[in-house]
């Protein structure tokens, strides 16, 4: 704590929320410090006998930080639900179709090829199934943290309650719109 001149918390949120050390020979420390609560270190370092926090930044960014940790999280919205099991159960299917479509039912690959290629071909496609996903979340995410910056920014005391209703949104365009677009491309045409 003896070279530590300031903690100065991160004008932005990008990747996460954090902080900066800045040292008594005036440089930075070379790592950010990504924290669930960077207003929360900053107290705990001002009481350790630490420097007090940096330049104050903007309090939409608290705003912003309390909205994120008063949120508690869904089992919908682990990753294993999201990343594991959501493009398993649209592998499946999407792999059922795929086998009658190009083998003339439910196991031609497996009766073709073998088992290798039955449970390589379905690997496939569970793991593109499963970028799709990815990829999909990741727009959303960016979404849903946009929209609570606007709603930070706007109107602060709505910041908590945007959030919910933007995470809930996320998670049903996430479990219920991947499984209708599938739906509809099998269906639809």
């Amino acid at each position: 704590m003896s070279e530590l001149a300031a903690v100065e918390p991160w004008r932005l949120p990008l990747p996460a929320s954090g902080a900066c050390l800045r040292l008594k020979s005036g440089r930075r420390w070379h790592d950010g410090l990504a924290l669930a609560n960077p207003a929360g270190f900053l107290h705990a370092i001002a009481v350790a006998g630490g420097p007090p926090a940096g330049p104050v930044r903007h309090a939409m960014m608290d705003v912003y930080d309390q909205a994120r940790l008063a949120l508690q999280e869904w089992r919908l919205g682990h990753p294993v639900a999201k990343f594991v099991l959501l493009p398993l159960a649209l592998a499946i299917p999407a792999f059922h179709l795929h086998q009658h479509i190009t083998y003339g039912g439910a196991f031609g690959e497996y009766y073709t090829f073998g088992l290798k290629a039955y449970l390589t071909a379905f690997a496939l496609w569970w793991a593109a199934w499963s970028i799709g996903v990815v990829l999909s979340a990741a727009v959303l995410r960016t979404a849903i943290e946009t929209g609570t910056l606007l709603v930070a920014l706007m109107r602060p005391r709505r910041t908590i309650d945007a959030r919910l209703g933007l995470e809930r949104i996320g998670l049903a365009v996430l479990y219920l719109g991947l499984p209708a677009w599938l739906i509809l491309n099998i269906y639809g045409k």
